[in-house]
């Protein structure tokens, strides 16, 4: 029986527990991790509760210092709470381990930021989504700030609303791979990398871009690139036409631009919509003395 290890026994966590089918649940041994107290333990009691004879084991620690017990036949499952803390754990898995993660956030602008979720599954010997992971959960880290999810919707009851189902609806996906992790990249449902934006989820290729890079070059980029995903994983729509989305990523700029791409039967290809993260520019000073002053930067959490 080999080994599952869920770092991050926080909502997302919970949410994997929560939704999680017993066929799954029997296949493997579950270890929970998590630094802060009781959380692991938590979630491991809370599998067993739906049946004794789920294995299970909760440590407190951090990732790094706990996946050295699963081999290269188990797999790892970050629910972190920052994208730092996912980026550090991939770094640390080696190339013959299988990975998944998921984050769920907004981006800039406060309650009125993107509500965007992005999940992956790297399978080993696929260094190509694996480097495409990096780029794009490092470039989020450059912009983004390490919070709870309650960092999100304790003031804002529009955001708790909209998270909870964004957080099940990634969750959904991840399962799923939880459970085909053997297959290659492209046969897990949905593809090896997701994007949810405006409630829908989309496959995802990620490209980089130069910091010269302007509008009509990311649409370029975004045209040519949604060619790299096969068409079974593509998301369907009434009209017949087929969509995935592009990650256009400039380092640089501490900038991520998602480009909804249609396709139709004829290989005709139509930008749909755009939605971009940055960092804000540097704020003056003068500005950061004022009491209320604060730079609105994107948070992606469990």
């Amino acid at each position: 029986m080999s080994a599952v290890l869920i770092a991050g026994c926080n909502r997302g966590g919970s949410a994997v527990v929560d939704q999680m089918p017993p066929t799954t649940a029997a296949s493997h041994e579950w270890i929970f991790v998590d630094p802060k107290p009781g959380r692991a333990r938590h979630l491991s009691e809370k599998l067993r509760a739906r049946d004794p004879q789920f294995r299970t084991t909760a440590i407190q620690t951090v990732a790094q210092q706990a996946m050295a017990r699963v081999d290269d036949e188990g797999a790892f499952l970050f629910t972190m709470d920052s994208v730092a803390d996912t980026v550090h754990a991939l770094r640390a898995r080696r190339p013959a381990q299988c990975a998944t993660f998921q984050l769920c956030g907004r981006g800039q602008g406060g309650s009125h930021g993107a509500r965007i979720a992005l999940q992956g599954t790297i399978v080993p010997g696929d260094r190509q989504r694996s480097e495409q992971a990096m780029l794009i959960l490092g470039t989020l880290d450059g912009m983004s700030r390490r919070a709870s999810s309650r960092v999100l919707t304790r003031p804002d009851l529009l955001m708790a609303s909209v998270l909870k189902p964004l957080r099940n609806q990634v969750t959904t996906l991840t399962v799923k791979h939880l459970s085909e992790r053997n297959r290659d990249p492209f046969d897990l449902s949905g593809g090896p990398m997701s994007v949810i934006l405006a409630g829908t989820t989309y496959p995802l290729v990620v490209v980089r871009a130069p910091a010269s890079d302007r509008f009509p070059d990311w649409r370029e980029r975004a045209l040519h690139g949604v060619g790299e995903l096969p068409k079974p994983v593509h998301v369907r729509g009434v009209d017949s036409k087929t969509r995935g989305a592009v990650a256009v990523v400039v380092p640089e700029l501490s900038a991520v631009h998602f480009l909804v791409v249609s396709i139709d039967q004829q290989d005709g290809r139509r930008l749909e919509t755009l939605s971009s993260l940055e960092l804000p520019p540097p704020i003056p000073e003068s500005l950061l003395r004022r009491k209320h002053s604060a730079v609105d930067t994107a948070i992606f959490t469990d």
